[in-house]
C-alpha cells in the first residue's frame, strides 16, 4: 500500500509542476503583451498552437505515467493472486498430501514469480512434513 501512497505523491506533485509551468508560460506571453486587444489573428495564432501543442504533451506524459502505475499495480495483484492458487494446489479437501510432482511445480512456480521467502519456506516445512512421515514410520 505503501507505493500507492507514493505514486499518488508524486501525480500530484507532477501536476503542481505541470500548473506552475502553464502560470509561468502565460505570465511570459501576458508580459509580451500578446494578450493585448491590439494583438492581431496572426500573431496570435502561433502562440496558441504553441500552447495547445504545450498542453497535449504535458496531458500524454501524464497519461503514460498514470498508465504506467495502474499497470505495475495490476501486475502486482495478478502475481499476488497466483501465488495464492499456488498455494491452495499445496492441499486437498480430504487432506491426503498432493504428489511430490505438483509440490515441486508449486515451488518452482513461486520461485519464478519471485517469491523465495515463501518457497523456501514452504519447502522447510515439507522437509519437515517428510521427516515425521519417515519417522513415524
Amino acid at each position: 500500500m505503501m507505493k500507492t501512497k507514493n505514486s499518488k505523491s508524486w501525480i500530484a506533485i507532477l501536476i503542481v509542476v505541470v500548473l506552475i509551468l502553464f502560470a509561468s508560460f502565460f505570465l511570459v506571453l501576458w508580459r509580451m503583451k500578446v494578450f493585448d486587444t491590439d494583438t492581431t489573428n496572426v500573431e496570435l495564432a502561433p502562440v496558441l498552437a504553441l500552447t495547445g501543442a504545450l498542453f497535449t504533451s504535458v496531458v500524454a506524459v501524464i497519461g503514460t505515467f498514470l498508465k504506467y502505475s495502474n499497470d505495475v499495480q495490476a501486475e502486482k495483484r495478478l502475481a499476488q493472486e497466483v501465488v495464492v492458487k499456488a498455494i491452495q494446489l499445496l492441499g486437498t479437501d480430504t487432506g491426503i498430501d498432493v504428489p511430490q510432482t505438483q509440490r515441486a511445480g508449486v515451488l518452482f512456480a513461486l520461485a519464478n514469480l519471485g517469491q523465495l521467502e515463501l518457497a523456501i519456506t514452504l519447502l522447510g516445512q515439507m522437509l519437515q512434513s517428510e521427516q515425521h512421515t519417515i519417522l513415524d514410520k
